[in-house]
């Protein structure tokens, strides 16, 4: 493929993404929650499929190696989706606790001594959200359990089960439930929106993407071991 048709593929996963979260609302809206939620996992299964192929796009001399498993796999796509969340979780707490406090003291012009203490501060702060995390109560845990079991879910708003000497019906699912999925979906779906509404054409995104790219590249060759050509 060249770059065009992976961007292509990547706006077309998307847009059904957003098409089959809008379904769901309209159920929503009819109360049919069952069907409704088993479409926003697979709206978020649509949205890592874009995901993954822009990763393409952004390395296109390397070959993915689960492409075709997101493309096709849909248990894999949802582990997919659960380690990515997990991810960037983790990325935006750093940048609210160590990063951006760093930025701010340094435009403040604080001393080095009280620069270096804010660093420690923000690093003892994310030592403290890491044990936080742990307890199934947390934010974080709750969400990571929901990706975990999304593709039960999924089949469950389908399909009748028997399970346990029970049958279960899809119209068991109920309101609750719904609204988890839904916070959960649309909050991913958001994520992988602020590249959808890129132009990955225009000449400063494709600088911005090379820059990327090059960071990438050299923080691989400082930090990780040789990688052959595929990621």
């Amino acid at each position: 493929m060249d770059e065009n048709t992976y961007i292509k593929g990547f706006r077309l996963s998307f847009e059904n993404a957003k098409r089959l979260f809008k379904a769901a609302e309209i159920l929503e809206a009819q109360k049919e929650l069952a069907i409704a939620n088993s479409l926003l996992v697979l709206s978020a299964e649509e949205a890592i499929k874009a995901f993954t192929v822009l990763t393409q796009h952004v390395f296109p001399e390397r070959i993915l190696d689960d492409l075709n498993k997101t493309l096709e796999d849909h248990k894999h796509k949802l582990e997919t989706i659960r380690s990515l969340v997990a991810l960037l979780q983790v990325m935006q707490k750093m940048a609210d606790l160590i990063y951006f406090p760093a930025l701010e003291n340094v435009l403040a012009e604080k001393t080095k001594e009280e620069i270096e203490q804010g660093k420690w501060d923000g690093v003892h702060a994310m030592k403290k959200w890491f044990t936080e995390i742990g307890d199934n109560k947390s934010d974080f845990s709750k969400e990571n359990e929901w990706w975990k079991h999304a593709k039960t879910a999924k089949e469950s708003g389908f399909y009748v089960g028997f399970n346990k000497e029970k049958w279960a019906s899809p119209s068991s699912i109920k309101k609750p439930t719904y609204m988890k999925s839904k916070k959960y979906v649309g909050s991913f779906l958001a994520q992988v929106e602020t590249f959808y509404n890129l132009d990955l054409n225009e000449e400063n995104v494709v600088e911005l993407m090379t820059e990327l790219k090059d960071n990438f590249k050299k923080f691989e060759e400082k930090n990780l071991k040789p990688v052959s050509n595929k990621i």
